[in-house]
């Protein structure tokens, strides 16, 4: 695009997020050379596309698949597109200083974060899309980690980091647009993949993922919606989470078959994504209930009867009864 030009720029609601900043520092690097906002912006653009004032080109469509092992992140536009010409060029920022250019790209991070990687993409007629997604590089040792863009179907696939099988339910949930790539839909039926419990520390653990939810907190919804649960639940050596009549509940039974539990009453937005996380720690008894980082709940009473020395041998069901929303970006570190 010709910068004397006068451009339009359109904003359309995806996935990704994108924050302003990158916006104005994108736009300056691809060579367009405008601006946007005069004053501070305090919320978040979810896509960019630039085309001319006369729209006679149609702008590309930038689509950005990454998959993460660790610190190094592997990203892929291969298929973005151009309904009216062809790309020329594949930019990559990935949050820290570092830029690539091309289709494909890999990239190692030095430190452990959260990190905006962005695609902006430009025809043969200078029209530019840009997209982002927020990278969420965990601070502890990751012993397993599902992107969930890619669902079992006939028997099993390998996690992203390839170490645990995930099988498929006989009523598995749907693959659709989620918070990173695609996610696990889920409406109401009894629709779950299992994971073998062996990628679940036994002494002191996190289990993180993100979750929509699409059904309001009302106390009057008398039905369990399980995140996850042990198919060894309700005794020794059995963790789950579900929601219940407005109720965040987070159940774990140690090897002497004695329950420890941490609940809050909260509320939720339907429609919106939220990263949840659930810690237990053997050695002081603790529980704890996280939402985007803020803690809703925590417990701590005495040491627990007898550290869990393992769930192996059981499976760990993500979905498990009667869930109403979606789940995406699962992990599991100790």
């Amino acid at each position: 695009m010709n910068s004397q030009i006068s451009p339009t720029i359109n904003i359309h609601r995806r996935c990704a997020y994108l924050t302003l900043p990158a916006v104005m520092a994108l736009l300056m690097t691809t060579g367009i050379g405008i601006a946007l906002g005069a004053t501070q912006f305090t919320g978040k653009l979810q896509e960019v596309t630039i085309t001319d004032a006369a729209k006679s080109n149609v702008p590309p469509v930038p689509v950005l698949k990454y998959t993460l092992k660790d610190n190094a992140v592997t990203v892929d536009a291969s298929g973005s597109y151009d309904t009216d010409g062809s790309i020329t060029q594949y930019n990559w920022d990935f949050g820290d200083g570092a830029k690539a250019t091309g289709v494909t790209a890999n990239h190692q991070y030095a430190a452990s974060g959260n990190y905006p990687l962005t695609l902006t993409i430009v025809d043969n007629a200078g029209g530019a899309g840009i997209v982002q997604q927020q990278l969420d590089l965990s601070t502890q040792s990751t012993l397993f980690y599902w992107s969930v863009d890619k669902l079992p179907e006939a028997a099993s696939i390998l996690s992203d980091i390839g170490n645990v099988p995930i099988t498929r339910a006989s009523k598995d949930a749907a693959s659709v647009p989620g918070f990173k790539g695609n996610c696990m839909q889920q409406t109401g039926v009894q629709q779950y993949y299992k994971i073998p419990m062996t990628a679940v520390p036994g002494a002191k653990g996190t289990l993180r993922m993100y979750v929509r939810h699409d059904m309001p907190p009302a106390s009057t919804d008398t039905t369990n919606r399980y995140f996850f649960g042990s198919t060894n639940e309700a005794r020794p050596n059995s963790l789950y989470a579900y929601t219940y009549r407005g109720y965040i509940y987070f159940y774990l039974y140690d090897s002497a078959g004695t329950l420890h539990r941490a609940y809050v009453e909260t509320t939720w937005q339907e429609g919106t994504w939220y990263l949840y996380e659930f810690n237990w720690d053997a050695a002081n008894g603790s529980l704890a209930i996280k939402r985007d980082g803020t803690v809703l709940k925590q417990t701590a009473d005495q040491n627990w009867l007898s550290a869990i020395p393992s769930w192996a041998g059981q499976d760990l069901d993500f979905g498990n009864v009667n869930p109403i929303g979606s789940i995406d970006e699962i992990y599991i570190t100790d």
